[in-house]
């Protein structure tokens, strides 16, 4: 597989101050996907991790935004109409915090899920991210800005 033809990103007026690690679950139907417009309209998500009686806020940047949207769509499609979509996760991320906001932006996601769900995200993936992948043909074009109004 080659490198993602994804733009990279580096946040103006912001910088990581520290590591988290959350073991919790994704709930997909609160899933915002987008783009955000710093350099270059770079694909985003944003989505909460439940760990305990905690929600946590986190972004997703370039390729493992695609990753987020991807499995979320998966998971919609293999749970059933009575069940709510959500996902186990472990996510590390960075805090990053300027003079306005502060935010958890992942770096690495383990999904902790079936070969069901995994057979049916890992396809969606390489169609988004490959080499001759077209993602702003196939990425929703809405703007998202921090924070996240839910």
């Amino acid at each position: 597989m080659t490198a993602t033809k994804f733009p990279t990103t580096k946040l103006p007026i912001a910088a990581p101050n520290a590591v988290a690690h959350i073991d919790g679950s994704v709930d997909c139907t609160l899933l915002r996907v987008g783009v955000l417009n710093i350099v270059s309209a770079t694909p985003v998500a944003s989505f909460l991790v439940r760990s305990g009686v905690q929600q946590h806020p986190v972004w997703a940047l370039e390729r493992l935004a695609v990753v987020v949207y991807c499995y979320c769509q998966a998971v919609k499609a293999e749970t059933l109409a009575t069940e709510l979509p959500v996902i186990e996760v472990s996510v590390q991320a960075s805090l990053v915090s300027g003079r306005k906001l502060a935010a958890l932006v992942a770096f690495d996601i383990h999904w902790h899920t079936s070969r069901a769900i995994r057979d049916r995200a890992e396809p969606m993936i390489a169609r988004m991210t490959g080499d001759h992948a077209r993602w702003k043909d196939r990425w929703p074009t809405e703007p998202i800005e921090f924070p996240v109004k839910r």
